[in-house]
């Protein structure tokens, strides 16, 4: 819990870039074209909130900012800062603080250990969020491959299944990933507004 407040804590300093911003700007203009069977869905590996102003999200490791209670399974956004008050300071530890049972976060249902609503290395990830990916990727005519390495599977799989239904496939990177149909390379802050005629500007709220 003391590693996961580090990262809670450093999140919290952050903002969403021009890339979340642009990503933003196109879900509205999509939502506002006339032919309403258009559709656009952000699926993001992140567990950071900085996509969390995007209305359709599909978060597929979670977020660190929603508790799941390990006991009746409760879960809640939660922005606390700290998110428990024995965890002040503890951001700047090195992470050899034992905190007794009681003073760890606790559900309020419950009385239950929170854990943060994210998917930790070797935990499998959530079948409903997996089934509602499977849904969006049947139906994607064009899928845009933001900012990843293309290496971490389920999601390393999105771009061959898009493709072999004939699907479009356009990659912003800083690097070559994949074989597309369209390719950006450069920082997605740069190249992703651009692409998607938007207003990128880096004043406005995300």
């Amino acid at each position: 819990m003391v590693i996961t407040n580090v990262l809670r804590e450093l999140v919290l300093t952050k903002k969403p870039n021009r890339a979340h911003k642009a990503l933003v700007d196109f879900e509205k203009k999509v939502s506002s074209a006339t032919q309403k069977t258009q559709t656009f869905t952000v699926i993001t590996q992140n567990v950071d909130g900085l996509s969390s102003n995007i209305k359709n999200l599909i978060e597929m490791h979670g977020s660190l900012f929603r508790t799941r209670c390990t006991k009746c399974g409760d879960r809640r956004e939660n922005r606390d800062s700290p998110i428990a008050p024995a965890l002040k300071g503890t951001e700047d530890s090195q992470f050899d603080i034992n905190l007794p049972i009681e003073k760890l976060p606790s559900c309020s249902k419950c009385g239950g250990l929170l854990r943060p609503d994210v998917v930790w290395f070797g935990e499998c990830l959530d079948n409903e969020i997996l089934t509602k990916i499977e849904v969006e990727l049947e139906r994607c005519d064009l899928l845009l491959v933001i900012g990843t390495s293309g290496l971490v599977y389920p999601a390393a799989s999105y771009v061959s299944i898009v493709t072999s239904r004939g699907g479009k496939i356009a990659v912003f990177n800083i690097e070559k990933t994949y074989d597309a149909d369209f390719e950006f390379i450069g920082p997605c802050g740069e190249t992703l507004g651009n692409a998607l005629m938007v207003n990128d500007s880096e004043d406005e709220d995300a």
